[in-house]
């Protein structure tokens, strides 16, 4: 990949390509096998994905990351040692009576006799007579017993001149170097004047993995690494990645999460891997396009939000300040702190479940809360015992009358471990898991394991669900759960399970953890009534939406989500630019209201406000947003409770609506 040739001429070059033989050669050595100490198959992590992994640490973590640090290397590294040695072998080197013709840098050779000085003082070989000159030297290598001296394998060669000192001051009778590089000036012609000294120079990875540290240069910021398709012979770029004046690249139709290039897309349609299931989907009962979207309007931008809210006056910016404080005063005072562990979800609490099950704490303790709060208002009822094993409890779940246990639909279901908790802990016989995505080391192997458990997988938008056609759920009675539905994913699944012209006599119970409110639209909002009776309007709504990620970029050690009496000197510090751990590490850049054109009017006054004050204001709008969720479940005749399932040191995201029919 060192070298680039004529467009014109790449047919050609690639017929007799100089590294074409190595490579056919290579791949047929007994010595070479792909990957063998690689470790495991994953993904090299960039310097550049590193650096970002740190960046958005929380001032908290990156706190607690130095001291663990500081803690083990004062336990574990206290005893390292200078070992700085010349041994008397290597005088000829450090005296430069050596060959004219090897290059001498005094550092390097400082370095190559301490390196194998502290190989000697070990015992691990042992040096020649310092006395000799170079020829007798030589002489004694040839003539010595090949038993006596061990072979020497150099990795990471280079040139080899390391191996050089250790045969011109130890006397070697066999050398292996290990290379993957074509060097010039290597230390070969020399050692091979050697007589009796067997040379082998081993063009190969150190990995066994020819070309495996050779990828296309195009980052990929959502996955947080460079593209791994190989670069063509005359870029640094894939196919895919390589600039091209006369096309451009275009969203494929079909699935826009990637795009082609405009002139490819008539053959792609044909054979994007998405299409097999988007004709799939069509053709399903319970697919009718946009029947849970609300309003037919174009999505309104993070960006153009912003831009909304930086184009106010600063009066302007002020009254609606005001008008969330009161609205939050007069509509959202009750709502509650509701952490509950039910007794039935022990068995997970205690990590008393199948092993190959992932296991993190403050994901458990959600998914308990979640489940707790649905079954403290009475929409379900656990088994009986909490003694039961995971065996004992399945056996209970496919004994039981169907008729006894609802069925339960999860929304946004990703891998599936909320319904996972709620099969183990409280028994069901029917399950339905939502999701657009496709998802690996999902729960469905465990759970198609529970005997007389039926579970069904409906890859699709909720936005497109019809759930009275899906025709194995008609007449039973189901609960609709979700952990986390991003900004309007929660409206949609209250319209798909509540909205008008749905069938809701067979709902038993809600319970939605939202999420992502900045993500919300005013086309999708469920209760857009709501918003006007407060006297606000559209263009305000998304500015409420705007300001619920100021709640989210903070230190959530203390409870800032009580922020009608937070008066607490409690410091929250904005881990994206306001003493987050880029401004402690570099005070790279300035904030991003410091760089806009045009500083003054409201990025001024928001710039002045302390993150404390955001991140208030920020959990005001979310107590709004979901309040306005909780109104409209009351209109349509549910018993709902808005609470908060968690503290907001285990996630910040902590609304619950629940609902009982």
């Amino acid at each position: 990949m060192t070298s680039a040739v004529l467009e014109s001429n790449l047919e050609s070059h690639l017929k007799r390509c100089p590294l074409l033989k190595h490579k056919n050669s290579l791949s047929s050595q007994p010595f070479y096998e792909k990957g063998i100490n690689g470790g495991d198959d994953e993904e090299d992590v960039t310097s550049e994905s590193k650096r970002m992994a740190v960046h958005n640490m929380t001032v908290v973590e990156f706190g607690n990351i130095i001291e663990k640090i500081k803690s083990v290397h004062e336990s574990m590294c206290k005893d390292i040692r200078d070992s700085y040695i010349v041994p008397e072998a290597c005088s000829m080197w450090i005296n430069r009576a050596i060959d004219g013709k090897i290059p001498f840098q005094e550092k390097h050779v400082i370095q190559q006799a301490s390196i194998l000085g502290n190989l000697e003082k070990l015992g691990a070989m042992k040096s020649t007579s310092t006395a000799l000159t170079p020829e007798q030297l030589n002489f004694c290598v040839s003539s010595a017993d090949s038993s006596d001296s061990p072979a020497v394998v150099e990795f990471g060669a280079g040139r080899g001149y390391l191996t050089q000192m250790l045969a011109d001051c130890y006397g070697v009778s066999k050398v292996f170097l290990v290379e993957r590089r074509s060097y010039k000036l290597k230390a070969d012609r020399s050692l091979r004047q050697k007589e009796s000294l067997v040379l082998e120079r081993l063009r190969v990875d150190r990995l066994s993995r020819m070309g495996s540290t050779h990828r296309c240069n195009f980052y990929l910021p959502k996955k947080k690494r460079h593209c791994a398709i190989p670069p063509l012979p005359n870029t640094q770029f894939c196919g895919n990645h390589t600039k091209r004046s006369d096309d451009t690249w275009i969203q494929c139709s079909i699935d826009p999460s990637h795009s082609v290039l405009e002139s490819n897309l008539e053959s792609h349609l044909k054979r994007c891997p998405l299409l097999k299931h988007k004709n799939s989907l069509y053709s399903q009962p319970f697919y009718e396009k946009g029947i849970n979207g609300g309003d037919d309007e174009e999505d309104v931008t993070s960006e153009s939000k912003r831009t909304a809210v930086h184009n106010m006056t600063v009066v302007e910016f002020g009254k609606i300040i005001e008008k969330i404080k009161s609205v939050h005063e007069s509509m959202c005072k009750d709502i509650r702190d509701s952490y509950i562990v039910p007794e039935a979800c022990s068995m997970w609490i205690n990590r008393a479940i199948d092993g190959k099950i992932p296991f993190q704490e403050k994901h458990v303790i959600q998914q308990a809360s979640i489940l707790g709060n649905l079954e403290k208002l009475g929409a379900m009822k656990s088994t009986s015992s909490t003694d039961l094993t995971p065996e004992q409890l399945n056996f209970c779940v496919s004994s039981a009358d169907s008729s006894d246990s609802p069925a339960v639909v999860e929304f946004g279901a990703g891998r599936g471990y909320l319904t996972q908790m709620l099969a183990d802990c409280y028994g069901v016989s029917k399950v339905f898991l939502v999701e657009r995505r496709s998802y690996k080391l999902k729960a469905d192997r465990s759970l198609r394991q529970k005997e007389s458990l039926v579970l069904e997988r409906l890859r699709v938008d909720i936005e497109d669900l019809n759930l009275d056609a899906i025709e194995s759920l008609k007449g039973l009675p189901y609960l609709a759960i979700g952990k986390h539905l991003c900004g309007p994913a929660t409206d949609m699944t209250l319209r798909c399970c509540v909205g008008e012209g749905v069938t809701t006599s067979y709902l038993r119970g809600i319970s939605i953890a939202t999420c992502c409110h900045h993500l919300c639209q005013w086309k999708h909002y469920i209760n857009k009534s709501f918003f006007s009776s407060l006297g606000m309007t559209k263009d305000e709504f998304h500015a409420v939406t705007w300001f619920t990620s100021w709640a989210v970029d903070a230190d959530h050690s203390s409870n800032l989500a009580d922020s009608s009496e937070n008066e607490s000197d409690t410091k929250i510090e904005n881990e994206k630019g306001l003493g987050g751990v880029a401004d402690m590490s570099a005070k790279e850049s300035d904030t991003e209201m410091e760089t806009e054109k045009g500083l003054g009017g409201v990025a001024d006054t928001i710039r002045n406000m302390s993150a404390r004050e955001r991140a208030v204001l920020g959990f005001m709008c979310k107590d709004i947003i979901d309040a306005g969720r909780f109104m409209w479940m009351k209109d349509y005749g549910l018993e709902s409770e808005l609470v908060k399932y968690v503290p907001s040191n285990i996630s910040p995201e902590n609304h619950l609506l629940v609902a009982k029919r």
